[in-house]
């Protein structure tokens, strides 16, 4: 028990550091709050920085945050800013937890192009014939190349060191994913939880953190 402990704690005392892109326009985090009609104190955030996030993959994992289960529709939607329709749109009608949520567009045979911003939101819907009461949060993503310099780092690294190599290149999205995935790999592990919420910290998601600790 001492053992695991420790292990824990020496993860939380290591610091993942996000390093913005130069590319990254800001103004790309919109919408999230709280809706107390209709879906009752449900909080929602997408879990976006505050800037065109990048990501390395054509198709990505979006996560975002929510206070509590609930029954309410769910949308997101994913837009290229061309298209007549969405490129995707895609309703969830139930969540099993809460915390964070996470799609894989590998799911729906989605390929992002690389260079091409896209606008991606998750609304609450708790009146489908009413929808200036959605709650909606969003950001931007852009599909870039990672450089050779990170191609090389990853091909060596394991575990947390794939998060903090993600992270201090700027790709905000991979570094979320991976991190997530070992959370959900190792749910016991305090530490991998508090990285992640100094993350979320960083890019400037503090209510997130915030309904986490209460």
């Amino acid at each position: 028990m001492a053992e695991e402990k420790g292990k824990n704690q020496s993860k939380a005392g290591m610091f993942i550091k996000y390093k913005p892109p130069l590319m990254g326009k800001p103004g790309g985090r919109v919408g999230g709050g709280t809706r107390g009609t209709g879906a009752a104190d449900l909080f929602l955030a997408a879990i976006v920085p505050d800037h065109t996030g990048m990501t390395s993959k054509s198709k990505p994992t979006l996560c975002w945050y929510i206070s509590r289960p609930t029954n309410t529709r769910i949308e997101i939607t994913l837009d290229d800013g061309k298209s007549i329709k969405p490129v995707l749109e895609t309703k969830v009608e139930s969540l099993a937890r809460d915390g964070m949520n996470c799609l894989n567009l590998s799911q729906f045979g989605i390929n992002l192009q690389p260079g091409a911003e896209y606008q991606w939101f998750v609304a609450i819907i708790p009146d489908p014939e009413q929808r200036s009461k959605d709650v909606v949060s969003g950001g931007v993503i852009v599909f870039t190349e990672p450089p050779k310099s990170l191609a090389d780092k990853l091909s060596k690294a394991k575990g947390l060191d794939v998060s903090k190599a993600y992270a201090e290149d700027g790709f905000w999205y991979d570094a979320v994913e991976s991190l997530s995935e070992l959370i959900r790999n190792n749910p016991e592990d305090k530490g991998y939880q508090a990285l992640r919420l100094d993350l979320l910290e960083q890019a400037g998601l503090s209510e997130v953190v915030r309904q986490y600790k209460n």
